[in-house]
């Protein structure tokens, strides 16, 4: 059975998804970093110009997720995707970078949130 697993401290765990908007073509990347315990520490989401294939895009939300890392001052972090040609992990593992595929597909603007949940993906901690 696949199930998330927290780490020791003082690793972070970055999962990252990301999923092709099919009416404009445009990348929706999907990033989401949880401490020790699996305690949310950061969520964002975005939208980026057409980078190419999937493992194109996958590899620029880890960027994406790598830079969030920084911005909030974590920097030990072991990174999941459900690529299996960029990082790979089982979706049961990353449901909630997948999750947030549907709100990053309806949102046209960048988003984030430290610490706190948005209330669609409550259900999937």
């Amino acid at each position: 059975l696949d199930i998330w697993h927290p780490l020791d401290l003082p690793w972070y765990k970055l999962n990252i998804d990301a999923v092709v908007d099919m009416e404009v073509n445009f990348p929706r990347l999907e990033s989401i970093i949880k401490n020790y315990r699996g305690a949310i520490m950061t969520i964002a989401t975005s939208k980026k110009p057409c980078l190419g294939d999937m493992e194109i895009a996958e590899t620029y939300a880890i960027l994406e997720g790598i830079k969030l890392a920084a911005d909030v001052a974590l920097s030990l972090l072991l990174i999941e995707s459900n690529s299996k040609n960029v990082a790979y992990t089982p979706r049961s593992c990353n449901l909630v970078a997948h999750g947030l595929e549907k709100m990053a597909l309806s949102s046209s603007e960048p988003q984030v949130w430290i610490k706190e949940v948005p209330t669609e993906i409550e259900n999937l901690l």
